[in-house]
């Protein structure tokens, strides 16, 4: 059933009143909820319309609804916006490749400007980490392969001092999307021996504490992903 202009705005007001309203009140993640019934009455807006923006706010995570007990200020994240995003990327790489390279560019802005500023802060359970990662790397470019799952840990484990959920959550993005359209892309120029090398390069800058060899280690490790993704029609 397709929604009338009209019943939209009235429930993207619905759901700004109700944000205004967690607002006003000063209320924090985890705090209650009025009852369904009082906060249409203090909003002043419908019980149907009402729901309909509580659930559309439970799913980016700003209202919690706990069965029994009520609706709660949820602990959002941006974690249900990555993934419809992710999920709209997929889509449109099918019909237009641009939209990878695209991808893979804002991903090596992200890693290249990072990788220096995590450079000097690992512990050594996350160097032992990484070590592991690229020796995994290293066994396995021997058999002419390299997992994706070593790589992904690896770029993963690169930015654990940092402690920042929005970088992991971009990266994972990446991984995902990468998965869902590996079929599709071409084979990769460089081998798996050169890849896992590339990966070397970064631990030894890491243990080094020197982030402008870290820097320029990652940087060089992207080349190899323009030149395999630069082959793609458009």
């Amino acid at each position: 059933m397709t929604v009338s202009l009209k019943t939209e705005a009235i429930f993207r007001a619905a759901q700004e009143r109700i944000k205004e309203y967690i607002l006003e009140h000063n209320l924090k993640p985890g705090d209650p909820l009025p009852t369904e019934q009082e906060l249409a009455r203090q909003l002043g807006i419908g019980r149907n319309s009402l729901r309909e923006a509580m659930k559309s706010l439970g799913t980016i995570g700003v209202i919690e609804t706990r069965h029994g007990l009520g609706s709660f200020v949820g602990h959002a994240t941006l974690a249900p916006l990555i993934a419809g995003m992710a999920f709209n990327l997929v889509q449109s790489i099918n019909h237009d490749t641009r939209t990878l390279r695209e991808l893979l560019q804002l991903r090596e802005i992200l890693e290249v400007g990072l990788v220096g500023r995590a450079t000097g802060q690992h512990t050594p359970e996350q160097l032992a980490r990484l070590e592991e990662l690229v020796l995994t790397m290293e066994q396995e470019a021997t058999w002419g392969v390299i997992g994706a799952e070593a790589d992904r840990a690896f770029h993963e484990t690169l930015y654990e001092p940092l402690d920042n959920q929005i970088v992991t959550l971009l990266l994972r993005t990446f991984w995902d999307i990468l998965a869902a359209v590996e079929s599709q892309l071409p084979a990769a120029s460089h081998s798996p021996e050169i890849n896992a090398r590339w990966h070397r390069a970064i631990v030894e800058a890491i243990r080094a504490e020197d982030s402008a060899a870290a820097v320029a280690a990652m940087e060089v490790q992207f080349i190899g992903a323009r030149e395999r993704f630069s082959t793609i029609d458009d």
